[in-house]
């Protein structure tokens, strides 16, 4: 499977320590310009790949855009919201769940 950009952006983004300020920075940029750029297959791979390895290596405001964008991309899919519900709220706190409207 090749690899698509907003995979390669996070794998980027997760294998910067967080103390390397400039280069943390650019991947932040890299991801989000990679993630709005994305097709929700492209998205979807990411995350699933990502996640995959490791539940816990993505920052929560990376997966909660993703998840996001994703959930607007594919209105429709049920899963996708299913999805994006479970990951969110196992990583939030009860008052933001509330406001988030999948």
């Amino acid at each position: 499977m090749e690899k698509n950009k907003v995979l390669m952006a996070a794998e980027k983004l997760i294998s910067i320590d967080s103390d390397d300020y400039k280069n943390l920075l650019s991947a932040n940029d890299l991801y989000i310009e990679a993630l709005t750029g994305s097709s929700a297959t492209e998205i979807e791979t990411m995350l699933r790949t990502i996640l995959d390895k490791d539940y816990l290596i993505l920052p929560f405001w990376a997966r909660l855009i993703a998840f996001r964008l994703l959930c607007l991309l594919e209105p429709e899919n049920d899963s996708f919201k299913k999805w994006a519900e479970g990951d969110i709220s196992a990583f939030s706190d009860p008052e933001l769940e509330n406001k988030i409207k999948w």
